[in-house]
């Protein structure tokens, strides 16, 4: 089976939730971070660049991040990304 060029980049473009910095961002890039521990074992850390929704490009762990469409509606609420339905600007992503 022949592999896609950008494989590990098919996350390209998901929107997010950013557990560690409590923001909305978009992934556009992932990668693999490896370190070695002293007694020489491999470790490899999934990473995502992401951009907020000031613009700003930032690296995190993959493990911080939460597709949206992952999240209930009630937990997005929960977080800040909606405002609950019949409020001002309901509808704010």
């Amino acid at each position: 089976m022949r592999k896609l060029k950008n494989e590990e980049n098919l996350s390209y473009g998901t929107k997010v939730f950013d557990f560690k910095k409590k923001t909305v961002a978009l992934i556009i890039k992932t990668w693999d971070n490896t370190f070695w521990e002293n007694d020489g074992k491999k470790i490899d850390i999934r990473f995502a660049t992401c951009v907020d929704i000031e613009g700003k490009r930032y690296n995190t762990e993959f493990k911080n991040l939460t597709p949206l469409e992952n999240l209930s509606i009630g937990r997005q609420v929960e977080l800040g990304i909606l405002k609950p339905k019949g409020t001002e600007n309901d509808n704010n992503i």
